[in-house]
């Protein structure tokens, strides 16, 4: 049967941060979700029924999981689905393909890991490295992870999804905070209005000590429906009204 596989992974390694304006610590990043397309046995561009597949926490991290559905990556690459006489190469790519998504429907993301990577190996597209870098981190290989969604935004540039989960490695020693940054406004400049990317570009800013730009985002997510900025943007006016006191004395 044809159908569209999502899978929705969110990151976070603390809590979130308290309203109280005495909390002065880094606001922590809100990564977002993505959601994976994967190929029926046939006919891409007839995809008739679509469910969600939601992974385990893993050991490895303190993942936070949501239900919410975001958009699906969009299929792209050599089609593994509509070729009109697939050779023995593009069925061993789909069979490995299929065999990652049962892996998954049994909970299992080490074996869709190898599965998809396989399904790269025999063909190549940016579907199967994106789900590939999915199951890493499920399992907490972030490095691997990164190699794998870099592979993703090579073949298939301009996937926002991607560049909001390469920049949300920095909450795992990955990635550093400038190069999050980078990603995080490449994912802006491609979907401007999305208040969540802006609340972790604002996070950001703030762990880099850019305190005045991280209030700007803060409060163009709040305005955006990110009704959580607000604590952060008390929380931030604040660590800015002690910067200027503590330059007051020592002037």
């Amino acid at each position: 049967m044809n159908h569209v596989s999502r899978i929705l992974i969110w990151h976070s390694h603390r809590a979130t941060t308290p309203a109280a304006i005495s909390s002065l610590s880094p606001s922590p990043i809100v990564s977002r979700g993505v959601e994976i397309a994967s190929r029926g046995s046939r006919g891409l561009n007839n995809l008739t029924s679509s469910h969600h597949h939601r992974l385990a926490p893993s050991p490895h991290s303190t993942a936070r999981f949501s239900t919410t559905p975001l958009r699906p990556a969009s299929a792209s690459g050599p089609s593994l689905d509509s070729l009109s006489h697939p050779t023995s190469q593009d069925s061993r790519a789909q069979a490995f393909f299929s065999d990652a998504l049962e892996a998954l429907e049994n909970g299992d993301a080490g074996a869709a890991f190898t599965s998809f990577s396989r399904s790269f190996d025999v063909s190549p597209n940016p579907d199967a490295a994106f789900n590939a870098g999915n199951c890493a981190a499920q399992t907490g290989d972030w490095e691997s992870a990164r190699i794998w969604w870099e592979k993703a935004l090579e073949m298939k540039p301009g996937q926002p999804d991607v560049h909001v989960n390469l920049a949300n490695l920095c909450e795992f020693g990955v990635y550093p905070y400038p190069a999050s940054l980078s990603h995080l406004r490449a994912a802006l400049r491609l979907t401007p209005d999305d208040a969540e990317i802006r609340y972790n570009c604002a996070a950001v800013l703030e762990a880099m000590g850019e305190l005045d730009e991280a209030l700007q985002e803060y409060e163009r997510a709040l305005e955006g429906g990110v009704e959580k900025a607000q604590a952060n943007v008390r929380n931030v006016r604040a660590k800015i009204e002690a910067r200027g006191r503590t330059k007051d004395k020592t002037a």
